[in-house]
């Protein structure tokens, strides 16, 4: 994890070696957008917005390079981690 002057950023690695990244700017309404519309980081937008919303922080990179927990549907252990 780093900071990260204007983005949310989430890269993290799959079961099968792959790799899926978020680039988000770290705005409400782009974060909120991005929870509503659902998928594989649809919670990670949304523990974003709120965190946004209730604390003073700023922009953030997380590059979750090790996956050892198991990616279900629409839920990422990332999304654990954001929390």
């Amino acid at each position: 994890m780093k900071y990260h002057p204007t983005n949310l950023i989430i890269k993290t690695s799959l079961t099968d070696g792959n790799y899926q990244i978020l680039n988000l700017r770290m705005e409400n309404q782009t974060l909120l957008a991005q929870a509503r519309k659902g998928g594989f980081f649809s919670y990670a937008a949304g523990v974003a917005y709120q965190i946004l919303n209730h604390y003073q922080v700023g922009e953030l990179e997380i590059d979750n390079y090790l996956t050892d927990l198991p990616v279900q549907k629409d839920f990422l252990p990332v999304q654990l981690f954001v929390c």
